[in-house]
């Protein structure tokens, strides 16, 4: 009875044993995957960023140029339309930039570092819209003022 008694409780200790190493082991998986999600999500944004970044000089070019034709245009109101949107979009580039934190240098977990990121990543896209739908825009209204001329 005693040994049965004995190896029941070697059985008992050892399956928890088992038990405690499988859970650290799935813990360790899950937190390498939010790892994984983190650097995904980072990079993404970072994309983001890096397509309106190099932008930023020409539509500032953009907006001067609108807002100088919108003084003596009879269009001056959708010149002026344009020319406020390519300076919001300006303005939220900047915004985010100044307010943006690197998720690595913050006492976050890494939940809380994916859900950050993910809220980053919608406010560049809408940036990113906005930048160059009014880019667009505000390239067709000056290309059809001032069209190439031949060589």
């Amino acid at each position: 009875m005693k040994q049965v008694l004995f190896y029941s409780l070697l059985f008992l200790a050892v399956a928890c044993q088992n038990a405690g190493s499988n859970k650290a082991a799935a813990d360790s998986d899950s937190e390498e995957k939010d790892g994984q999600r983190v650097s995904i999500l980072k990079q993404e944004v970072m994309a983001a960023h890096d397509r309106v970044m190099p932008s930023m000089g020409q539509m500032r070019r953009q907006q001067k140029q609108l807002r100088q034709m919108a003084q003596t245009s009879p269009d001056s109101a959708l010149y002026l339309e344009v020319a406020i949107n390519l300076k919001k979009a300006d303005d939220g580039m900047m915004e985010w930039m100044h307010n943006f934190k690197a998720p690595d240098e913050q006492d976050w977990s890494e939940e809380e570092k994916a859900q950050y990121l993910m809220e980053q990543k919608a406010k560049m896209i809408e940036i990113e819209n906005l930048t160059f739908q009014n880019m667009y825009l505000a390239d067709s209204i000056l290309q059809s003022v001032n069209p190439a001329q031949p060589e």
